[in-house]
């Protein structure tokens, strides 16, 4: 007897209505390592300066399962495949960090040079300015999920491996689900495509230019919020959206017909907008650096008694155990900073200012700030080199006059067209014969990553092909934000 989808309860949620769930994930949602992402805000303080976007990882984590299987309905999944994706949308972000991305790149950062953080936040931007002067195309294409053992995906997959109730509350429900399959799902790990070659088009939907993971944060961060940048027409996406095996690949590819090109190029526009004015607003940026350089210390120097990468890894793969890791949320790196006062020793000058300016919910104050956007990488590049605030940065003395420089750039697409890409590709080839990936292992990358068109007599091509698409005039497109925040 073939698996039947059923829900037996529902939960109301103001972008998507109610959100229903199957008995498996009914039970899910009440376990404590679910509802802990209750406690982890969807964009770290952000809501500091857009009082509304309270959201958190837990209602986005069911409103991604809800979108993916919107798609899988329209793909016309079976209900054993729309359940396996379902599963993989709820626990995509299972093992997030406080304060979601912060936190995250706090563990995923290199080790913090506490004498130096200044100089290095001088170097990092001095680096970046000096790199920006093509997209790097052949290295935005990877296939085996995120290589960083503390990427969030990766955690989440520790949560999963070593959770004895969500893996018997799958085997009780779900028998035929193999747990590995939604763990390569989650990580976007296509390793295993030719042996399970079904996997190719599952993996898309949460991992693509257009997958529901992206879907759901754009609709929800708008609507919490208030900007309207990442609003887009969900419902035309997916009626559009299509599914078609690539003869020359062998790998399903997942799409959009020629009728949902507008909508496709309003989702990439509007995310690009959303990310230049949100997620890179000027206060929200420099919050960000603020509580992970302070979050980076506390790691590093045990400070409070917050976990180091060890530790953290044994408080997952014990989290059924105690209850260390249910309580490493927010509220956790909230209450540590009220912990360390300005008479502690060991807390270096420019880290406890930080500190105690977080204390009073407030970001350090903005000095000067330059912005470009354009698509001459290397005009960007010079013209950011000829600002007053890059040359102060440039000079030796800089870490002396107590400023904090950040940088950050978003662009349409990381995708080029075929033929530019093709002689991108053969422009990399090592002259000396040393090994590198055949341009195939490139083109079923960018199919699998990037946002497909899907049309009946031919084979699948990417949007920046698409001649009437507003994306193959704007895929060079790139907004870029040099600022410098005062530290007194």
């Amino acid at each position: 007897m073939s698996y039947e989808l059923r829900f037996v309860n529902s939960i109301l949620d103001n972008v998507h209505g109610f959100i229903q769930l199957t008995e498996v994930e009914d039970e899910i949602e009440k376990l404590p390592i679910f509802k802990r992402l209750q406690h982890i805000k969807q964009l770290g303080l952000a809501n500091w300066i857009f009082p509304g976007a309270e959201h958190t990882r837990y209602i986005h984590s069911l409103g991604v399962m809800h979108i993916i299987d919107q798609m899988a309905l329209k793909l016309k999944f079976s209900d054993e495949d729309r359940q396996l994706v379902r599963l993989a949308g709820m626990l995509h972000d299972i093992g997030h960090y406080p304060l979601s991305h912060i936190g995250e790149y706090a563990y995923q950062s290199n080790t913090l040079e506490l004498d130096d953080v200044l100089l290095t936040s001088k170097q990092n931007v001095l680096d970046q300015v000096d790199k920006f002067k093509s997209k790097d195309i052949l290295k935005s294409i990877t296939m085996e999920g995120p290589s960083n053992p503390y990427h969030h995906e990766n955690m989440g997959v520790r949560v999963i491996r070593n959770s004895i109730e969500i893996q018997q509350l799958i085997s009780k429900h779900c028998p035929f689900i193999n747990v590995e399959d939604i763990c390569d799902i989650i990580t976007g790990n296509t390793a295993r495509l030719q042996d399970n070659p079904n996997l190719a088009s599952r993996i898309q939907l949460l991992h693509s230019e257009l997958d529901a993971d992206r879907m759901d944060y754009l609709l929800r961060d708008a609507t919490f919020s208030g900007a309207s940048y990442g609003t887009f027409e969900l419902g035309n996406l997916i009626k559009n959206l299509k599914n078609k095996s690539h003869s020359k690949l062998g790998i399903d590819i997942v799409g959009v017909s020629p009728k949902g090109i507008g909508a496709a190029d309003q989702f990439l526009v509007n995310r690009y907008l959303a990310y230049s004015q949100v997620i890179f607003h000027k206060h929200v940026a420099i919050l960000g650096y603020m509580a992970q350089t302070v979050m980076m210390w506390m790691i590093q120097e045990k400070a409070v008694q917050f976990p180091d990468h060890d530790t953290l890894i044994s408080y997952v793969e014990n989290h059924e155990k105690n209850t260390q890791f249910q309580k490493f949320t927010d509220l956790y790196f909230i209450k540590m900073l009220y912990e360390i006062s300005p008479g502690d020793t060991g807390c270096p000058n420019h880290i406890m200012t930080m500190i105690e300016t977080l204390k009073k919910l407030k970001a350090l104050d903005m000095n000067e700030q330059v912005a470009f956007s354009g698509s001459s990488y290397s005009s960007i590049q010079e013209g950011f080199k000829e600002t007053g605030v890059y040359r102060r940065i440039s000079s030796g003395n800089y870490q002396e006059q107590r400023k904090i420089p950040l940088f950050s750039s978003i662009s349409v697409t990381n995708n080029v067209p075929t033929e530019e890409f093709i002689e991108e590709y053969k422009e990399h080839i090592p002259p000396n014969g040393d090994d590198m990936p055949e341009i195939e292992y490139y083109l079923i990358g960018r199919l699998l990553n990037g946002l497909a068109i899907i049309e009946d007599d031919k084979e699948p091509y990417l949007l920046v092909d698409a001649p009437c698409s507003l994306v193959k005039d704007l895929y060079k497109n790139v907004q870029v934000f040099l600022r410098e925040y005062n530290l007194e």
